[in-house]
């Protein structure tokens, strides 16, 4: 995690692209999921790091910046600074193209744990709305018998 001045100096930095969009910029994720192994790089939990801005990554849904001084297992050790509303912050880890900063620019943050939580993905369960209604208005308790009529008991 950048310390507090850290994510200042890369916002002051780097403007806001577009006003809609959300600012991020607090974690470089050195690993994907839990694991018992050490970390990459041989780093520990609470230790102090130094991170170098050696490049800029953006497509036209976010604007992610790489460092130089830390190890990573999930490629290319970067954080994304600011993305659209609709974007998963995944789709820095597709940037292919890194363009070199206008100025050097060095950072500090500390390694965490960190838990996080994927968002559900977003589904058009209008079918099921409808059937689920459509079930309500006829009564239906279940699904229809083999011959199209409801069975009841007796």
């Amino acid at each position: 995690e950048l310390t507090a001045e850290a994510q200042e100096a890369l916002r002051a930095a780097f403007p806001l692209p577009q006003p809609d969009w959300q600012t991020l910029g607090r974690l470089v994720f050195l690993r994907n999921g839990a694991s018992s192994e050490p970390l990459p790089g041989n780093l520990n939990v609470g230790e102090q790091v130094t991170l170098v801005l050696s490049g800029i990554g953006e497509n036209p849904r976010l604007l992610a910046l790489k460092f130089d001084g830390v190890a990573c297992e999930c490629g290319v050790p970067h954080l994304v600074l600011y993305k659209s509303n609709c974007t998963r912050q995944e789709e820095s880890n597709f940037i292919q193209t890194w363009k070199p900063p206008p100025r050097p620019l060095v950072v500090q943050g500390t390694v965490k744990r960190v838990w996080r939580m994927r968002q559900q993905k977003r589904t058009n369960n209008s079918r099921k709305k409808q059937a689920k209604q459509q079930q309500q208005q006829t009564g239906a308790g279940g699904p229809p018998s083999p011959s199209g009529l409801t069975a009841e008991q007796g």
